[in-house]
């Protein structure tokens, strides 16, 4: 994906064109992600989002999910794709009159060297990476499509390649290059007040949630916010931290720590069930043996990430006041990547135990109906403070208002209600500022940790 991007970025230097790159941010590694390989439904609905914004050549680095972009490609019928893995003219040949060409893993090429050495006694083992230079990484032909691609680029990409394998062209991103900025139109269609969401919970699931409830800041304001989803909580961070995005819905360990770098500001703290607070827990399957915080020594743990407050930082804490040494003393962390995915991963035995939000089961509870029985909840945490929607101190006060007002005016009714149902099961919002989180710094430092040191 930095490939990519570099490779338009280098184009227009080149051409002194414009070429835009939709989904993905090489510099703070951010972007659109569908949470999965397979679901073809999810490639379809991300390709049409793309093509509704303009897309006219979409790469889906997604395995299997493509074939869903590709078949909504095929469908609109002016969007190229770039296949990746193999060459999609031949494996995924229902759609070769679309295919542009194809990112390929030559894993004939380094398997045949692998065994090659083996044979002749010299091999070493190791890690084997494809690079242009060994020829595990190349480009397709562009096929029925060759025609095309006007002669001097195609010339220009080996001219590409020899500087990409001879170190002169990178890509890797660099330093992020210095773009003016352009206060005076800031909540246009053309510069869009950018607001990162936490990927807490599946891609596709939040950016539903948030999508009505930017329709309706636009009602309201005029102003134009676009909903974004990291790659991680700490991309989510950095996306503020760097000038990408604007505004955040954001975590309570995210906040903090971001507040810490002088990144978020608080304006709105969120409300479930009536409560600006919640709790995590530590789950596990029923019959497991495992009844409390100091039977998960040992044991293979799942975590929704590791800067996830009620799914990692609190109870790494439970875990110290009882003696365990999180890093040290778990057999295994794995990173599920939400909530909703390490209620899964414990239903299906591929961890001992996990820690969601309270109660992250109901979010699974129809797709896996005796989850219930199956996963039980061994401890509950103390009252966390919800996460808030946040601006950068920098951002516009006005604007900040204009938006602040709007969000409060969905408290109002039975529709607005539901719009903040759907975007992380908030039932409100309510004003707040800083000071509403010294309490959870408290408890950090009770614990002798600080901001920065947990983080690391």
């Amino acid at each position: 994906m930095d490939g990519y991007a570099l490779g338009v970025e280098y184009y227009n230097a080149q051409k002194g064109t414009d070429v835009q790159v939709l989904g993905w941010d090489p510099y703070t590694q951010t972007g659109l992600f569908t949470g999965n390989f397979e679901s073809t439904d999810d490639g379809r609905t991300m390709g049409e989002s793309l093509m509704d914004e303009g897309a006219d050549i979409i790469m889906p680095v997604a395995g299997p999910v493509g074939f869903g972009t590709a078949a909504a490609a095929q469908e609109r019928g002016d969007v190229y794709i770039i296949g990746v893995d193999s060459d999609w003219y031949l494996t995924a040949s229902d759609y070769k009159d679309l295919i542009l060409t194809s990112v390929l893993k030559n894993m004939d090429i380094t398997t045949f060297d692998a065994i090659k050495s083996a044979m002749e006694g010299t091999f070493e083992g190791g890690v084997t990476v494809g690079t242009l230079d060994n020829g595990g990484v190349g480009l397709a032909s562009f096929h029925d499509l060759e025609s095309m691609v006007p002669a001097d680029v195609v010339a220009e990409l080996d001219t590409v390649k020899a500087g990409i394998v001879d170190g002169s062209l990178s890509a890797v991103p660099g330093e992020a290059p210095e773009v003016e900025p352009a206060a005076t139109d800031l909540g246009t269609e053309e510069n869009p007040i950018i607001w990162v969401l936490t990927p807490s919970q599946d891609t596709q699931q939040v950016i539903a949630g948030a999508a009505p409830i930017a329709a309706y800041i636009e009602e309201q304001t005029g102003l134009v916010v676009k909903p974004i989803i990291p790659t991680d909580f700490t991309a989510q961070q950095e996306a503020m931290c760097s000038g990408e995005a604007h505004m955040a819905a954001i975590n309570t360990f995210g906040y903090v720590r971001s507040n810490e770098r002088g990144c978020t500001d608080a304006a709105l703290v969120s409300m479930r069930y009536g409560s600006t607070s919640y709790a995590g827990q530590i789950i596990t399957q029923a019959g497991s043996g495992i009844e409390s915080i100091a039977d998960v020594a040992g044991k293979t743990f799942c975590r929704p990430d590791p800067e996830s407050t009620s799914g990692w930082v609190i109870p790494s804490l439970l875990m110290l006041g009882v003696g365990i040494d999180p890093e040290a003393d778990l057999e295994q962390i794995i990173d599920a990547g939400g909530h909703d995915a390490v209620v899964i991963s414990v239903y299906n035995g591929d961890c001992d135990a996990g820690s969601t939000f309270e109660d992250a089961r109901s979010n699974v509870e129809e797709e896996f109906p005796d989850v219930m029985e199956k996963v039980v909840v061994i401890e509950v945490t103390a009252p966390i403070p919800n996460d808030n929607i946040s601006f950068r101190p920098d951002f516009p006060a006005e604007m900040r208002q204009l938006i602040v007002d709007a969000l409060l005016k969905l408290n109002d009714t039975e529709e607005g209600v539901e719009m903040l149902n759907g975007l992380f099961s908030w039932s409100g919002l309510e004003v707040a500022d800083d000071t509403f989180y010294d309490g959870f710094r408290q408890q950090l430092e009770a614990a002798g940790l600080t901001i920065e040191e947990f983080g690391q």
